[in-house]
């Protein structure tokens, strides 16, 4: 059976009277037919064939929401989920930002090897720029709860990455990549070296290693802990975390440092002291200053963090993954800041929203007593640590 559970071992173009759909089938012998119509729709797999296309246009002829792109396991209009499933082959994927960028590095250096066909994208029932663009999903969460990044070439023969704040909704092109099979956590020795394949190729039982962070050459345990690798040491970025390493985009960021976190929402602020896991954030600083992140009364999950590039803020569900996992997490308490140092617990943020909070500005944690790891709620201006897992 494939790593893969909803991967695509073959497709059956049926006709059901009136529209021609394409069947999924999986391993397990079950198969997810997808409409053959495109909307905008983001809950819903659709995949519109090449019946939809004007006569004479030259395309690859079918485009895929990102629900249909991910097996239907990304959906819903508010998602930031990590893509763990496409319909790529078996031993293929989705490529991720960083990979869609060796091809839309913004020059033409790679546009014939990588052969786009313009067929435009397909929204709301038509086809918009047929003869000038066309666009691939990548897996990476954009900033936008609504986004992913896409590959996109044009007409002047340019490929570029970009973003669009409602893009899981449109009928984009789906190019696979093949997966590394080989590569695992013993071959690296960064932070930024990490991919998705490496998760999936390291054996549960690998020993810890060390990586560097490339960013100002701090060096990090690392372990693979329940089908995840996660950080086994605290970060301890300070000062100016440029934007080349890290996993966010745009301009460096300057962190304020502070002795007690001082009640704010607006400002990212750290403290770091001599022991080694001794560092400590807002969830300003731990988000990058992500729009919505630093202001008092928002619901915000993070889509960007100043983890390592190829790296992350876990989510709540991750997060309460650890829960068993005391002893190969490397529990150590150090405290937290609220006002003044808190000892009887190491919290660490997590990149989901606490929803339903009336007085807003909450972010679900993951808690140690040095006994137990457990799940809770913090205040955004609350100094917190950080262990990041990979993408």
């Amino acid at each position: 059976t494939p790593a893969n559970p909803y991967v695509a071992t073959y497709y059956d173009l049926v006709t059901d009277g009136t529209s021609e759909c394409y069947t999924l089938s999986t391993p397990s012998g079950d198969g997810y037919t997808y409409n053959c119509k495109h909307d905008g729709e983001v809950s819903s797999p659709r995949s519109p064939i090449s019946s939809t296309m004007p006569s004479g246009t030259t395309t690859h002829t079918v485009w895929y929401n990102y629900a249909a792109a991910t097996a239907g396991t990304i959906t819903g209009p508010s998602n930031t989920d990590p893509q763990v499933y496409d319909i790529c082959p078996s031993g293929w994927r989705l490529p991720n930002k960083t990979e869609a960028e060796i091809i839309g590095n913004g020059t033409l250096d790679n546009a014939d090897s990588f052969s786009p066909t313009l067929g435009g994208v397909y929204s709301n029932g038509r086809i918009y720029g047929a003869d000038t663009q066309a666009v691939w999903w990548t897996s990476t969460v954009s900033d936008h709860t609504y986004g992913r990044y896409y590959l996109i070439a044009s007409n002047s023969g340019m490929i570029t990455v970009s973003k669009a704040s409602d893009s899981r909704g449109i009928g984009n092109y789906v190019r696979c990549i093949m997966r590394d099979t080989s590569t695992t956590l013993a071959d690296i020795s960064t932070m930024q070296e990490m991919t998705s394949d490496i998760v999936r190729n390291t054996p549960d039982d690998a020993p810890e290693k060390t990586l560097r962070d490339v960013r100002d050459n701090q060096d990090y345990t690392v372990r693979k802990i329940n089908g995840n690798i996660w950080m086994t040491k605290n970060l301890r970025i300070a000062g100016t975390v440029p934007s080349q390493g890290s996993n966010f985009t745009g301009n460096n960021i300057v962190l304020n440092s502070t002795s007690a976190f001082n009640s704010s929402w607006t400002t990212p602020q750290y403290k770091i002291d001599t022991g080694p896991d001794q560092a400590w954030y807002n969830f300003c600083a731990a988000s990058a200053m992500a729009n919505g992140a630093c202001q008092q009364w928002n619901e915000y999950t993070s889509t960007q963090d100043i983890c390592p590039a190829n790296w992350r803020l876990p989510t709540r569900a991750e997060a309460a993954g650890m829960y068993s996992y005391t002893s190969d997490f490397s529990v150590i308490r150090v405290g937290w800041y609220e006002g003044t140092l808190k000892t009887y617990q190491t919290r660490y943020w997590t990149s989901d929203a606490a929803p339903g909070d009336t007085n807003g500005g909450t972010q679900y944690d993951l808690r140690t007593t040095s006994a137990d790891l457990f799940g809770g709620q913090t205040w955004r201006y609350s100094g917190n640590c950080i262990r990041c897992i990979a993408k």
